[in-house]
């Protein structure tokens, strides 16, 4: 007769470790949210210069060495953040492709952008915001303003039949519209917050629009 105590042991092993493993990654990704929640909300009230690891830690309630496995740095994190902005967008606008015009999806991601720049309770610090004004994480927002152009004019090019690598409309009436936001974030922080941003952005999309529809529907006059 065959002893098959060693195959039922190891059987036994395999089930457990199919048991402990999931749980490890599940840990291990509540680890890296709470880490995530934490940094975004103390860059959004202290800024990022003044946000040490060592904060980020006591915030997610984890020992700092734990952070350091998830982040080897702050500039990592915040990429990290940044990061998963792009990727929310870029999944929005997979998913209205055919089902809006480009010009309705922009207004839409208008409001979130106005959304994102204060934090909850109306400061002014949110998390973009935070970024933004800082020299330090400067490398940071190129990226992001050169990923949210690529995003819209991917949009725009789906949307009106261009071919982004042969024609220079679309990454253009992207440029224009991304600046309709950007350009009075810039002036509303120099303000100190003391303007109104939201109508501020609102007038200025409303002329970055006629400006990018006179470069994609020249023969209508940008109307």
């Amino acid at each position: 007769m065959t002893d098959r105590t060693g195959d039922n042991r190891a059987a036994d092993s395999g089930k457990r470790l199919a048991v402990k493993y999931p749980r490890r990654t599940e840990r291990r990704r509540r680890t890296r949210a709470a880490i995530e929640q934490a940094a975004s909300r103390l860059f959004s009230e202290t800024g990022y210069s003044a946000t040490t690891m060592q904060a980020i830690a006591d915030k997610a309630d984890v020992h700092v060495t734990t952070l350091f496995t998830h982040f080897r740095t702050k500039g990592e994190l915040a990429l990290t953040l940044v990061g998963r902005l792009t990727d929310e967008l870029r999944q929005r606008a997979f998913e209205a492709r055919g089902e809006q015009r480009f010009f309705e999806f922009f207004r839409q991601e208008a409001g979130r952008f106005l959304k994102a720049v204060n934090a909850p309770g109306g400061s002014r610090n949110g998390l973009l915001s935070a970024l933004r004004q800082d020299d330090e994480f400067s490398f940071a927002w190129a990226r992001f303003e050169e990923e949210q152009c690529a995003i819209h004019a991917a949009f725009i090019a789906h949307d009106y039949g261009f071919d982004p690598e042969a024609d220079l409309s679309p990454r253009l009436a992207a440029s224009l519209m991304l600046m309709s936001l950007f350009v009075p974030h810039a002036r509303w922080l120099e303000a100190g917050g003391a303007s109104d941003l939201g109508e501020e952005v609102q007038r200025a999309v409303a002329l970055a629009e006629r400006g990018a529809r006179a470069i994609l529907e020249p023969e209508a006059g940008g109307n």
